[in-house]
């Protein structure tokens, strides 16, 4: 039985997963899913997610829940969220054993806009405290993601275990990438890839690692690629302390990456010696 009226003060709370879906249908609604819950997407969709998608719309808390083994072989969201910081966000919600397959440019696991067409438009933060793991795949398109933010948007706290198998694949799409504030990212590539970064940690492999920054006004920019890539370059790169470790890189370095071996890394006192702020976050 859903309890609540679905304020700030007094959320929906459902208890099964259809009563989730009656109080997500709407932008500005506040939904708090049961706690440390699994929604088995194979129980309610054994044929994959259907092409319109499933909406999970408004502030929602998913408490520690788990939405897993989501299938989507489509040409749009799998998931429709909000489509502004000001009317939705998804917190402690976990996204797990996903296979997203995009079958038209700017398809996403998770949207902000029903039309996969459409560019992000949150100025704000989207997800905080979230886990994502899965498969990225796409059918000759570019530009397919596990999120659509665009780069006014961010993602905060969230962790990430992804293998993308096919070109286009970022962590988001949208109009440019949204920036990835204190994450813990695992990104395997088969083909380039493009992050905006601050203060996270990033290992895994791509041929090809962009670095992204929208502008001077971000936040400086304190990574550390523990990366496998032939060539790692900055677009648009401004206040960035970016440290690259070269034992597993060996390529040329964009501005503003310093180069460190794999002890240095481990060395709090040598990062400390070079100004690299330990245990910052933005």
């Amino acid at each position: 039985m859903i309890t609540g009226t679905g304020t700030q003060a007094d959320p929906y709370r459902p208890e099964t997963w259809e009563e989730i879906l009656q109080c997500t249908t709407a932008d500005y609604i506040y939904t708090v899913f049961p706690a440390n819950a699994v929604f088995d997407m194979n129980n309610y969709f054994p044929d994959g997610i259907p092409t319109a998608g499933i909406v999970l719309k408004g502030f929602i808390d998913g408490n520690g829940a788990t939405i897993k083994n989501a299938y989507y072989d489509g040409n749009a969201h799998a998931i429709i969220m909000s489509n502004a910081d000001s009317k939705g966000k998804i917190t402690y919600l976990n996204f797990t054993d996903f296979y997203f397959k995009a079958t038209r440019r700017g398809a996403t696991l998770i949207g902000v806009r029903t039309d996969a067409a459409d560019n992000g438009t949150f100025s704000g933060e989207a997800f905080y405290g979230c886990q994502f793991s899965g498969i990225l795949s796409s059918t000759d398109v570019d530009y397919c993601a596990i999120t659509q933010c665009g780069y006014n948007g961010y993602i905060k706290s969230c962790s990430y275990n992804v293998k993308a198998i096919s070109r286009g694949c970022n962590l988001d799409t949208g109009n440019y990438v949204a920036q990835h504030r204190s994450c813990n990212i695992v990104y395997e590539a088969a083909y380039g890839t493009s992050m905006a970064l601050v203060d996270c940690f990033v290992e895994g492999s791509a041929p090809e690692l962009n670095i992204y920054s929208k502008s001077s006004s971000q936040p400086s920019n304190t990574s550390i690629l523990n990366f496998v890539a032939d060539t790692i370059s900055g677009t648009r790169t401004y206040q960035n302390m970016i440290l690259v470790n070269t034992d597993r890189y060996s390529g040329t370095l964009p501005t503003g990456c310093i180069g460190v071996t794999d002890e240095q890394l481990r060395d709090a006192a040598y990062l400390s010696s070079i100004g690299f702020p330990i245990g910052v976050t933005s």
